[in-house]
């Protein structure tokens, strides 16, 4: 069964919301599973789970984006930061992934390594971290960015630390959706 084959699969999750008697779990593939000395699965593409409160297996979404964190549940989207920088959204209604922004500047190249996490979403804006690792630079960058999805807008706010985002929260309980 699938609970089964998560155990075997799979070794960590990046990610896990409880909403509506729902658990919705995001897991990397990893590359621990092995048939005649060749890899079996891809460790960057992502996997969400979902499981109803007594952890019987519903549904798995195979993702096609890379090292995806941060689950929030609205409606029938289920939105996600990934690796390139990107918010998304799964729409179970039509089975699809949805992007909604992409921060890209001049140094923020897809071939740096990139760490996005921390969403929350609050009526029309969204608000996440970035962190991502300039190997010629060798330093990290890192942001918050706050983007409005009526106005299709964004500000960036650069800010200091010595390791990466890892999570950004809100006093706004119950009105706030967040990782």
């Amino acid at each position: 069964n699938e609970i089964n084959k998560t155990k075997q699969f799979y070794q960590h999750f990046n990610s896990i919301t409880i909403q509506d008697d729902f658990i919705y779990v995001l897991s990397p593939k990893l590359r621990n599973q092995f048939e005649n000395d060749l890899e079996l699965n891809n460790d960057k593409l992502s996997i969400i789970y979902i499981y109803d409160i007594n952890f019987q297996f519903i549904y798995k979404i195979e993702l096609q984006d890379y090292f995806c964190h941060s689950l929030v549940i609205k409606g029938s989207k289920i939105y996600y930061l990934t690796a390139n920088s990107e918010l998304k959204y799964y729409d179970l209604i039509h089975k699809k992934s949805i992007l909604v922004f992409q921060y890209i500047d001049n140094d923020n190249l897809h071939s740096h390594r990139k760490i996005t996490r921390g969403l929350s979403i609050i009526d029309n804006d969204f608000t996440f971290g970035i962190s991502y690792y300039n190997e010629i630079k060798t330093k990290f960058f890192n942001y918050i960015i706050q983007y409005n999805d009526i106005h299709k807008n964004y500000k960036l706010y650069n800010i200091s630390l010595n390791n990466t985002i890892c999570m950004i929260t809100s006093t706004k309980f119950g009105i706030d959706y967040n990782h």
